[in-house]
């Protein structure tokens, strides 16, 4: 990978990762302040079961750095795999029309769509709250 390239991905997903961490502090302020620090009125099984485990605050707080460190990580690794036209991504399930779009340009950038796309997810999420109030 050039190093120009690789430098403009880490760019894009280190903006993708503030851009996550922002919304998803909101959301988690939001959503603690929504539930009064009571797991019990969240809608989600799973982080309701970890909120009863380890509280609400710690619970927001490793769910949402868990989430922005998977999204962060895959769109590192994978833009730079597809940079590199590794082997594996060819073998990664896609239609004919996505497959010859692939391999029509450096389509390195598609790795970071997902982390953008969480980022927005949880900008939503928190406007959601904003509604409710």
């Amino acid at each position: 990978m050039s190093d120009a390239v690789l430098a403009r991905l880490r760019r894009l997903a280190a903006l993708g990762a503030a851009l996550y961490a922002a919304a998803a502090a909101a959301d988690a302020g939001l959503t603690w302040a929504g539930l009064r620090g009571a797991a019990g009125g969240e809608g989600n099984p799973f982080l309701r079961a970890t909120m009863t485990r380890l509280g609400v605050a710690p619970a927001l707080l490793v769910e949402k750095g868990a989430v922005g460190l998977a999204f962060w990580w895959l769109a590192v690794r994978v833009g730079a795999a597809i940079h590199r036209d590794e082997p594996w991504v060819r073998r990664v399930p896609m239609t004919p029309p996505v497959r010859r779009w692939m391999r029509s340009g450096d389509r390195w950038w598609t790795a970071l769509l997902p982390l953008y796309g969480v980022a927005l997810a949880q900008a939503l999420a928190a406007g959601l709250w904003l509604s409710l109030r």
